[in-house]
């Protein structure tokens, strides 16, 4: 049985005054069920790319990975990645 949903996300991004592109992850430990995960990861992602585009920035790769947690721990058969063209 799952007891929750942890959503990590990686995100790539690139300014005017860089040469090379940055990346980074969030966690966040408790997302109570899958469609919250891809809805969480829909707007977290849209969030990050209006937050970088403030700053000058522009994201360059974005995904989320929903990690289903079990009393055993990770549930690999139930856990799922989420993907985004970024335009």
């Amino acid at each position: 049985m799952i007891i929750k949903f942890m959503m990590l996300s990686t995100f790539c991004f690139i300014t005017p005054e860089m040469d090379m592109e940055k990346c980074g992850q969030t966690l966040h430990n408790y997302v109570p069920d899958a469609p919250q995960c891809r809805s969480f990861a829909r707007s977290y992602g849209r969030d990050i790319k209006a937050s970088l585009a403030d700053k000058g920035a522009s994201m360059t790769h974005y995904r989320a990975q929903c990690l289903a947690i079990t009393n055993q721990g990770l549930d690999i058969d139930e856990t799922f990645e989420i993907s985004y063209n970024i335009l």
